[in-house]
């Protein structure tokens, strides 16, 4: 139930393990949680073909949502903007997850399909390879996180949802456990 931060500089290793499951941290209340909607600014991401909803519009409108649900249940919310023209790389976005320290990282994107293709179903991304130190000593609970969300999203929706593993950035860069 546990999962740790490993941070090496020259010859020290700082490690920093969070208890997911302790008494004191049942259920969302008192977890901190970063919603990262996807893109925005001058960065409008996938455009839907037929709506021309942006990507941007979609992570905005679902993060605030989320946010709200999380904060009814407990969770201290931190978004990465709170508008749709706000703008962070994906460095910037990985940066303030890491100095916030959540408990966990959640960027919503949106895609749009190839014409004449019906889309169908969701994909939730984690990434931890064995290479790094905190993304290997975090795989079963970023795994974990990725697995959980797509099974509900799928049984929500009645539609597939899959988990796959993806170098992105902003999973790469952030010492929390995070899906995109």
């Amino acid at each position: 139930g546990a999962y740790c931060v490993l941070d090496k500089s020259g010859e020290n290793l700082r490690i920093v393990a969070k208890n997911r499951n302790s008494a004191q941290s049942q259920g969302l209340s008192g977890k901190t949680i970063v919603l990262d909607p996807g893109h925005g600014g001058k960065d409008p991401g996938a455009i839907g073909l037929v709506l021309g909803i942006t990507d941007r519009e979609v992570g905005m409108g679902v993060c605030n949502t989320l946010k709200t649900l999380l904060e009814n249940a407990g969770a201290n919310v931190v978004m990465t903007r709170t508008d749709q023209y706000g703008f962070l790389t994906v460095g910037e976005r990985a940066e303030l997850s890491n100095q916030v320290e959540p408990d966990i990282f959640v960027s919503v994107h949106a895609n749009s399909a190839a014409p004449k293709r019906t889309p169908f179903g969701t994909q939730v991304y984690y990434y931890a390879p064995s290479g790094g130190l905190t993304l290997a000593a975090q795989k079963p609970i970023r795994l974990e996180l990725a697995t959980l969300v797509s099974d509900h999203i799928s049984a929500q929706t009645g539609r597939k949802s899959g988990v796959y593993t993806q170098n992105l950035g902003v999973l790469r860069e952030n010492n929390s456990p995070s899906i995109l």
